[in-house]
């Protein structure tokens, strides 16, 4: 297993930001089996300690969560929820590692991603995961509390955790239990 934090040389950092640069703007151009394909290797990339790589490996999943199979947002997305759940604890073991970085503390690109992860899934991927992602988003919450100054990390962080806590009800009103207390 890899360690959490990963260290690239300088002139790997520089290739890879160039190569998630590439995929992000192509990612609409690149079959549905690349960008699943890509996925373990972008999640590796969310443990390395440059900030810079961290964060265009976060814009990068966040854009690919964003595509639609469609030209409108009624269009089912290209990445489904169900198709994360294999890595979904690595990813996102990784994301929250990155609020951990010293220059990423309030990083908006890996909290836009987290955002986008947390909205992709159905609300019976959320439900088992609720009480281990609310605790840790509130810690952020409380942290951020004491000076806001990232009003785009603030947002997104505030619609990760709405999208959980909708979810959770939507799975308990559906029949699948009760929320977590």
């Amino acid at each position: 297993a890899a360690s959490p934090s990963e260290e690239l040389p300088t002139p790997s950092a520089v290739l890879a930001c160039d190569a998630l640069k590439f995929v992000t703007t192509f990612r609409s151009h690149l079959p549905k089996e690349t960008l699943l394909g890509l996925f373990p290797d972008l999640i590796k990339l969310l443990g390395v300690s440059n900030n810079v790589v961290h964060s265009y490996a976060a814009i990068c999943l966040e854009r690919i969560l964003a595509l639609r199979e469609g030209t409108t947002r009624a269009s089912p997305p290209k990445v489904a929820g169900a198709e994360l759940a294999p890595v979904l604890e690595q990813l996102l073991t990784r994301l929250f590692a990155c609020f951990d970085f010293p220059d990423s503390k309030e990083n908006e690109y890996a909290m836009k991603c987290l955002m986008r992860v947390l909205g992709a899934l159905e609300p019976a991927h959320v439900f088992p995961i609720f009480e281990a992602i609310v605790p840790k988003l509130c810690a952020i919450i409380a942290e951020v509390s004491a000076n806001p100054s990232k009003p785009n990390f603030n947002h997104a962080l505030f619609e990760a955790l709405a999208s959980i806590v909708a979810d959770v009800v939507r799975h308990a009103k559906a029949g699948g239990g009760d929320p977590p207390a």
